[in-house]
């Protein structure tokens, strides 16, 4: 996999694809993800939203933006599009582990304790449909 391997090189490809394709979902969500896991939430921003302004209804697109928000210190506003991913697949784990940590930075400890045990549940349940 090219992130992994030359993440700098699959930069310049996304980047290179959305100059062909400005709405193309899988190379916004990439570069969102990949200044994510960098820790630059500002450049990856402008994918975040772009990616929100096309899929609406996305799970991903969602938890991408909430995350950086978060990231970028706006933790409100980053909770609030993480409760938009978790109401648009409940049964999705990722915006219950991220909510559980952004309620505990907010000092609302039931509604981290809630998400966390959430989170635990549909991670447990995965694991019994793997096993199947």
């Amino acid at each position: 996999d090219l992130l992994v391997e030359n993440p700098d090189q699959a930069l310049d490809e996304f980047l290179a694809e959305l100059k062909i394709s400005p709405s193309h979902a899988g190379a916004l969500a990439a570069l969102a993800a990949e200044y994510l896991r960098r820790g630059d939430p500002a450049a990856g921003m402008p994918y975040a939203r772009q990616l929100v302004a096309i899929l609406p209804d996305g799970l991903a697109s969602h938890t991408l933006l909430g995350r950086l928000l978060a990231e970028q210190g706006d933790i409100q506003a980053g909770v609030l599009e993480l409760e938009k991913a978790r109401s648009i697949d409940p049964n999705h784990p990722q915006p219950h582990i991220v909510l559980a940590s952004l309620y505990a930075k907010l000092g609302r400890k039931e509604d981290a304790a809630r998400e966390r045990q959430e989170f635990q549940r549909l991670k447990d349940r995965e694991g019994r449909n793997a096993e199947r």
